[in-house]
């Protein structure tokens, strides 16, 4: 198990990703987490209505019409997972009690911003769970439907929003590897089949204007790393992992940074638009160069 710092890169980004990168406003951030962030418990009318608010945010851009889907699970899906070769994903339900800003708003709000600004084509699916809080509900369900067909990646996005620039702000969650002390990078998180993935975003990681760390996972058993680290297996990227299809977390590492975790005070003016845009600009950096 190694966490790794993403290298600076010093050579010039091509002009057809700084064009797009200046697309990704804060504003939109912004106003897309105060929309998702509600309470909107899995099974609730509040997270039925949540759920087409997101089917709303994405009908605005443009060719979404003919490829939107909301599957019995609440899942809204933007694509074709049969046939997309990445998978790009964000839980919207929240735990009870909490209008869940970072958790998962945030996430949301990176999701679609990435999805306005790459567009939609059959190499790409979008997908919006829902019942992430409830055991992976959602993307439970969407595994199983893929059956034998493996995306060449997946990106799960769990909580993306909230930093800290205080000293001792970011504690451990992983205590056998070094970790920062300042809250203000973005984690990410990999099995061994999932190391080519993390190589790659790494690289393109480079080019941020916020710290990046990878941490790959050792090559044994899911059960075996989840002794050593639990706290690598809380989200929608897991079913994904016992399928043994490559995905990474993104996070800013949740409670062992935020203090607003599951509280009522999880709330859009806690969260940080800049360093979201940053991961957005990631995001979309690390597909579009996948793709070609």
């Amino acid at each position: 198990m190694r966490l790794v710092a993403a290298t600076p890169d010093s050579t010039p980004l091509p002009e057809s990703y700084r064009a797009v990168f200046n697309t990704i406003s804060q504003d939109y951030l912004r106003d897309t987490v105060k929309r998702v962030a509600v309470p909107r418990v899995y099974g609730t009318p509040e997270n039925e209505a949540v759920c087409k608010t997101i089917v709303d945010l994405f009908s605005g851009t443009q060719g979404a019409q003919s490829c939107l889907t909301v599957d019995r699970q609440g899942n809204v899906i933007a694509g074709d997972p049969l046939r997309a070769r990445i998978l790009i994903g964000a839980h919207y339900d929240a735990v009870p009690g909490t209008p869940g800003a970072d958790d998962n708003a945030s996430a949301v709000a990176v999701l679609l911003a990435a999805a306005r600004a790459i567009g939609f084509h059959e190499d790409i699916c979008y997908i919006a769970f829902n019942g992430e809080e409830c055991g992976f509900v959602g993307s439970q369900a969407l595994v199983k439907f893929l059956g034998s067909t493996r995306p060449e990646q997946v990106h799960i996005l769990e909580m993306v929003g909230f930093t800290s620039k205080a000293p001792s702000s970011q504690k451990n969650p992983v205590p056998m590897v070094q970790c920062p002390e300042v809250a203000d990078f973005l984690g990410l998180v990999g099995t061994h089949q999932s190391r080519y993935v993390l190589d790659h975003v790494l690289a393109c990681a480079g080019y941020s204007k916020i710290p990046v760390y990878g941490l790959y996972l050792p090559d044994s058993s899911l059960e075996h790393i989840r002794l050593m680290a639990e706290h690598a297996f809380r989200s929608d990227h897991d079913p994904f992992w016992r399928k043994g299809i490559p995905a990474l977390m993104w996070t800013d590492t949740a409670e062992f940074r935020n203090p607003n975790y599951h509280q009522p005070t999880d709330i859009p003016e806690t969260l940080n638009y800049g360093f979201m845009a940053e991961v957005t600009r990631l995001l979309i950096h690390s597909v579009q160069s996948w793709l070609g």
